[in-house]
């Protein structure tokens, strides 16, 4: 089954995810429900914030990526995720 929409994300430094990600838009008119949904995850190691107030919907359907520099949080943010 093929995807409805794709949506790549960058993850610049202090940028929240839902400031520059738009929503999804439903082919028909019909409730989106999220697969999952993150609100203001912050993960700190010693004082320093790798993950700093994350928030994201990801929607069934949908291919998401996690873009980004070197050291900027993506491994913290999918193990936090995972459960680790």
């Amino acid at each position: 089954m093929a995807p409805d929409h794709m949506v790549i994300v960058f993850l610049p430094e202090s940028t929240r995810l839902n400031d520059v990600m738009p929503r999804p838009q439903a082919k028909a008119p019909k409730a989106l429900t999220p697969l999952l949904e993150i609100r203001n995850l912050t993960k700190s190691f010693d004082g320093q914030h790798a993950v700093d107030d994350v928030s994201l919907t990801i929607y069934k359907g949908e291919i998401f990526a996690l873009l980004g520099a070197s050291g900027c949080g993506k491994s913290t943010l999918l193990r936090m995720l995972a459960g680790f």
